[in-house]
């Protein structure tokens, strides 16, 4: 069965507009609430750093090798989500594999289209 935290947050999450549904700018919003429900444990290290002009974060835990490396490209399907939104979820990332992560802070469409 499942914990009572974890039905309190599906029962929020269906209480939400479907991301799809919404603006940008409001699904943007709405992720970062969405993410804000899980804080991040105290011992997680967060360190900002210039990765060749792009802002990006190494996230570790405790023990994690400086010689074991994840690279991470968050979702949101370039148009939401940030290192803010994945923190938490990359700091378990860390945890599990007992290395550092490299998240970047790659811009957003529709405000920067590719090519």
């Amino acid at each position: 069965m499942a914990s009572e935290q974890l039905a309190t947050i599906v029962q929020d999450l269906r209480s939400r507009p479907k991301l799809g549904e919404l603006s940008i700018e409001d699904g943007r919003v709405a992720f970062d609430e969405i993410a804000a429900q899980l804080p991040l444990a105290a011992d997680v290290r967060c360190e900002l750093v210039d990765a060749g002009g792009v802002p990006a974060e190494w996230i570790s835990t405790p023990g994690a090798s400086d010689e074991r490396v994840i690279y991470y490209l968050h979702g949101g399907g370039y148009c939401i989500g940030s290192i803010n939104t994945y923190r938490e979820i990359v700091s378990r990332l860390s945890r599990a594999a007992g290395g550092r992560v490299l998240v970047i802070d790659y811009r957003l469409a529709p405000e920067h289209p590719f090519p």
